[in-house]
């Protein structure tokens, strides 16, 4: 695989954000995202950035990556988050579609809008430069009802891709942990 392997199973990366996040305020969301995976990729002896306790006080072209290590100028996950209108949620995916990492994850909260048809019909099948096994994780943040959805699809090509169909799966959230 010309990106190497996933740093962590899309599932697990899921459920551990949604146990983390699924009870806390919406404003506090973002920080507990970021705290999570900082803490998680340290954990996987990855590099994370940004890292403010290190003193890096700005993102690298994204909300969050973890590189492989500190030699290697590989990503390995690329993290955008954006839990505003669904233009601004759109806009943040576009950036995952242009970095090369096996994993790409999106977290959001529900809106109105289909996003993740959007995602599929205007911006997954009309890009022409996916590699084949890259593994894009979306998260979908629904407060009103308790649950986040989990979409993900791995490209089973390289280059344009025909069709583009995100596999769903619901994680409901408990009072207890985050989720059932």
């Amino acid at each position: 695989m010309i990106l190497g392997q996933l740093p962590i199973e899309p599932d697990i990366l899921a459920s551990s954000l949604v146990r983390e996040m699924a009870m806390a305020k919406e404003t506090e969301w973002t920080r507990i995202l970021k705290e999570t995976l900082l803490r998680m990729g340290k954990k996987l002896h990855h590099e994370v950035n940004p890292d403010r306790k290190n003193g890096e006080p700005s993102q690298f072209l994204l909300d969050l990556v973890w590189w492989r290590n500190k030699r290697d100028m590989d990503i390995v996950l690329a993290v955008e988050s954006e839990f505003g209108p669904n233009n601004e949620v759109l806009q943040d995916f576009g950036k995952l579609l242009v970095v090369k990492a096996p994993l790409k994850l999106m977290v959001f909260k529900k809106q109105t809008k289909d996003t993740v048809r959007h995602i599929e019909e205007n911006y997954m099948q009309k890009y022409g430069q996916h590699i084949k096994g890259e593994c894009y994780l979306l998260l979908e943040f629904d407060k009103r009802n308790k649950v986040t959805y989990s979409h993900s699809y791995q490209a089973r090509s390289s280059g344009r891709l025909d069709s583009v169909s995100f596999e769903m799966h619901p994680l409901r959230w408990s009072s207890g942990d985050g989720v059932d």
